[in-house]
């Protein structure tokens, strides 16, 4: 079985080394000592929480990434680290496609940007290297993302 879990910077900002033992220790509790300490400490990492988001400088600890780094390509690439190896590979064809979009985006300013362009665009040109079947696909998430 595939181990999944790595702690992010949040859950080592919100929880304890106290805490991890109390974890660890659980399933060698009585059901109703589990049931107790368990809600402790989620009580304790809520608690710890709160304590985080008081503190303007440990805020800014979490979103410390500058506004060029806050894309959503750059979200999912941070997100896969979590991912098991098929939401990685959907991570990876979402990134694609993301990636797709904006070039055709670059592409269509590029064209608006010098109307009296003679010949076809480039975009044309990209779209007659692909099969009809990439071109459907390629119109249809052309249509998915510009809804979005």
């Amino acid at each position: 079985m595939e181990e999944l879990y790595q702690a992010t910077e949040f859950d080592q900002q919100t929880t304890s080394h106290r805490l991890q033992i109390i974890k660890a220790a659980l399933p060698y509790m009585s059901v109703r000592q589990q049931k107790m300490l368990s809600v402790y400490v989620k009580i304790q990492e809520l608690t710890n929480t709160f304590h985080l988001f008081d503190d303007a400088e440990n805020t800014l600890g979490i979103c410390s990434l500058s506004e060029e780094e806050k894309t959503p390509l750059e979200m999912l690439e941070s997100v896969k680290t979590y991912c098991s190896e098929r939401e990685k590979e959907m991570l990876d064809v979402l990134s694609n496609f993301f990636q797709a979009s904006m070039l055709y985006r670059q592409y269509q300013a590029m064209n608006q940007s010098d109307p009296e362009q003679s010949g076809p665009s480039p975009m044309e040109n990209l779209l007659h290297l692909m099969t009809p079947e990439q071109q459907d696909t390629f119109y249809q998430y052309q249509t998915l993302f510009n809804q979005t």
